[in-house]
C-alpha cells in the first residue's frame, strides 16, 4: 500500500484500491477484498523468511505493519472482548472508550502477527545471526484512540508525545530484556546500525562517510552513552518553528543558518 489510511478489509483510500500484491504493482490484490490486510502481510514476511532459509548472503526484511494505524478497525471484536487489557479500558467518554478498546484490538493483533514472524525468523535464520528491530515511527492521535500520557503532544507535534517511540534490538549478541537510558537514539541511527552489521569496517568506514545516523551497536551493548548529542525534532523554513532537543529533556529554538 502507499497510503497509511486504507480500510483494512477492502483496501481501499477515498474509494481507490491501494493493495499492491505483486511486486511490479499490476495486481491490485482485489482478490484478497474481506482479508486483514495485516494477515497478509504477516503471511508474506513469514514466506520471505522461508526462502531464504539457507541463504550465504545479507538479507534485509522490511515488514510495515499497517496496525495500529487509521482507520480504527480491529480485526474483529473478539479479540476486543476477549483481550483482557482491552476489554477494561475505561473512559469517561463513551466514543474514546470504544475507539481505544478497538485500537487496543489493533494492537493486540499486530503482536501476534509480529510473533509469527519473529517465530519463523527464530525457526530459519536463528538470532546469532539476525538482528531484528522494531520501531515505531510517531506517537499516536487521541482522536484515534491513542494516548502518549504523560508526554505532551501527539502526531504532527514536535513534543515528545508525537516524536517519541519506543524500539526493541533484538539478535546477535544484545543482551535480552535490558532497557537503555544512556542517550538519544534516533530513526536514522537504525540505517547506520544495519549497514555497520552488513559491511565490513573498512566498507562501513569508507563507503558511508557522510551518514546522519550513528552504529549504535556497541553502544547498546555495552550500555555506554550515546554518541548522538541532539535530536532534530522539526524542520521547518520559518526560523522560529525550528526547534532541537539537545542534552537537556527540553525544547530549544534554533535558527536555520
Amino acid at each position: 500500500y502507499l497510503n497509511g489510511e486504507i480500510d483494512h478489509f477492502n483496501h481501499t483510500v477515498n474509494d481507490l484500491m491501494d493493495f499492491y500484491y505483486t511486486q511490479d504493482y499490476s495486481d491490485f490484490g482485489t482478490t484478497m477484498n474481506g482479508t486483514y490486510a495485516t494477515s497478509v502481510f504477516a503471511y508474506e514476511a513469514v514466506q520471505r523468511v522461508k526462502e531464504h532459509a539457507n541463504s550465504s548472503d545479507n538479507v534485509f526484511l522490511y515488514y510495515a505493519l499497517q496496525n495500529v494505524h487509521s482507520p480504527v478497525e480491529p480485526p474483529n471484536q473478539q479479540i476486543v472482548q476477549e483481550t483482557l487489557v482491552c476489554a477494561t479500558i475505561g473512559c469517561n467518554d463513551p466514543h474514546y472508550g470504544t475507539t481505544r478498546r478497538d485500537l487496543c484490538g489493533m494492537a493486540t493483533y499486530a503482536d501476534l502477527a509480529i510473533g509469527n514472524v519473529t517465530s519463523a525468523i527464530q525457526q530459519y535464520w536463528g538470532w546469532d545471526s539476525t538482528l531484528l528491530i522494531i520501531a515505531g515511527d510517531n506517537g499516536g492521535i487521541v482522536a484515534a484512540g491513542g494516548n502518549n500520557a504523560p508526554l505532551r503532544g501527539q502526531k504532527a507535534t514536535p513534543w515528545e508525545g508525537g516524536v517519541r517511540n519506543h524500539v526493541i534490538f533484538k539478535g546477535l549478541d544484545l543482551p535480552d530484556f535490558t532497557t537503555y537510558t544512556n542517550g538519544f537514539i534516533h530513526a536514522v541511527d537504525i540505517h547506520a546500525t544495519l549497514l555497520a552489521r552488513a559491511l565490513s569496517k573498512d566498507e562501513y568506514n569508507n563507503s558511508w562517510p557522510s551518514l546522519d545516523g550513528f552504529d549504535m551497536y556497541e553502544t547498546l551493548l555495552n550500555n555506554s552513552v550515546s554518541p548522538r548529542r541532539e535530536v532534530a525534532l522539526m524542520y521547518d523554513p520559518c526560523p522560529q518553528l525550528n526547534k532541537k532537543k539537545k542534552n537537556v529533556p527540553h525544547l530549544h529554538m534554533h535558527t536555520v543558518g
